[in-house]
C-alpha cells in the first residue's frame, strides 16, 4: 500500500505568498486526496479572514487558528498532531514544493525504513541562491532546512515532537539529533526543489531573530549533549557568527547573544537527555553539513584564506 502524505503550512503575516502557494498546490494535477493543514500563528495582516473565505471552496483544507504567535515549533506541532498520514510535508507560508516531486520524495521513505526526515533543496526565489548545503543525493545531514522538508510520522512520534521552547531557530537541529538517537537518519534529496520567497529582516526585528537563534542553539546543544561537548560547539558557533554581523552593531550583539546563549544552555541542562554515544560521535564530525559549530575555528579560518 502506498505511503500517505499530509501537507502542513505554517503561516504568520505572509498572506499573499501563502494563498498563492496553496492555490498552486490545489490546482496541480498531481494532488489527489492529500489533506492540507494551514496553521496560522495569530497573523495580523488579514490572513485568517482570507483563509476562512478560501476554505468555503476547498474542503480538503483544514485550518487551525492559534490565539497568539506561539513560534515555529509549537505552530508546526499543532499541524503535525492533527494529521494521520504516514508522512508530513512541512512548508513555510513563503515556500513552494511542486506536487510533481511528491511521489519521488515518498519513494525515498519506501526504500529506506530508517529515514526520519528528507531534506529538500531550498532555493531563494528572487536571487536563485541555494540555501541548503552542497550535498549529494542521499547524503546524511546534520539537520534539514525548515522551509521545506518531509517527516516520517512514526519517527517523529518515536523521537518526540518539536521542543516548544525553540520559538525561532534550532528546532530542526534538535529534532534531527533526537531522531538520530532513536536510530533514524536525515538525508538530502538535491533533485527535489523548494522555492523559498524569504527576505532578510533588518534592524530590531533582525536582531531579535538572531537572539532567538542564540538562545535556541544554547538550549538544543546542551539538552542533547554533555556539557563539555556542547560548550565547544557553542563557542565555535558564537565566535563564527561575528564574521557575518554588521560592525556597528557587533559590541551589543556580542553581549546580548552571549547571555541568550547562556540562558538557553542553562535551560537545556535542566532537560538533558543523552542521545547516545553513536549520535554524539556523528555530530562531532567536522565534515557534517550544514555547519553548527562542528568545524574547528582554525580549519574554518584557513578555509577562508
Amino acid at each position: 500500500m502506498p505511503m500517505s502524505l499530509d501537507v502542513v503550512f505554517l503561516s504568520y503575516n505572509r498572506k499573499d505568498d501563502l494563498l498563492v502557494n496553496i492555490k498552486n498546490t490545489l490546482q496541480s494535477s498531481y494532488v489527489s486526496d492529500e489533506i492540507i493543514y494551514v496553521i496560522d500563528n495569530a497573523s495580523t495582516d488579514g490572513t485568517p479572514e482570507e483563509l476562512k473565505q478560501f476554505k468555503i471552496l476547498h474542503e480538503q483544507i483544514q485550518m487551525i487558528f492559534l490565539d497568539h504567535n506561539s513560534g515555529v515549533s509549537c505552530g508546526r506541532n499543532a499541524g503535525y498532531r492533527h494529521g494521520e498520514a504516514d508522512l508530513i510535508l512541512s512548508l513555510d507560508d513563503d515556500a513552494w514544493f511542486d506536487p510533481k516531486y511528491w511521489q519521488a520524495a515518498i519513494k525515498y521513505f519506501e526504500e529506506d525504513v530508517r529515514l526520519g526526515v528528507l531534506g529538500l533543496k531550498v532555493i531563494q526565489t528572487s536571487s536563485g541562491k541555494e540555501q541548503t548545503p552542497d550535498a549529494v543525493r542521499g547524503e546524511e545531514l546534520a539537520n534539514y532546512h525548515g522551509a521545506g522538508h518531509i517527516i516520517r510520522r512514526s519517527a517523529l512520534e518515536a523521537a518526540g515532537y518539536m521542543d516548544g521552547r525553540c520559538h525561532f531557530g534550532g528546532e530542526e537541529l534538535d529534532l534531527s539529533m533526537r531522531m538520530r538517537g532513536k536510530g533514524f537518519t536525515v538525508r538530502f534529496a538535491p533533485e527535489l526543489i523548494v522555492m523559498h520567497n524569504n527576505f532578510a529582516r533588518p534592524g530590531k526585528e533582525g536582531m531579535g531573530r538572531r537572539l532567538k537563534w542564540a538562545y535556541s542553539y544554547g538550549l538544543v546543544l546542551r539538552k542533547n549533549l554533555p556539557a563539555r561537548k556542547a560548550i565547544v560547539l557553542l563557542a565555535r558557533r558564537w565566535l563564527g557568527a561575528f564574521y557575518s554581523y554588521r560592525k556597528k552593531d557587533l559590541p551589543i550583539y556580542i553581549v546580548r547573544s552571549f547571555w541568550a546563549t547562556a540562558k538557553g544552555f542553562i535551560n537545556g541542562a535542566k532537560s538533558y537527555e543523552s542521545i547516545g554515544l553513536e549520535a554524539e560521535n556523528f555530530y562531532a564530525n567536522p565534515k557534517l553539513q550544514p555547519e553548527f559549530g562542528n568545524i574547528p575555528l582554525l580549519r574554518k579560518l584557513f578555509g577562508r584564506l
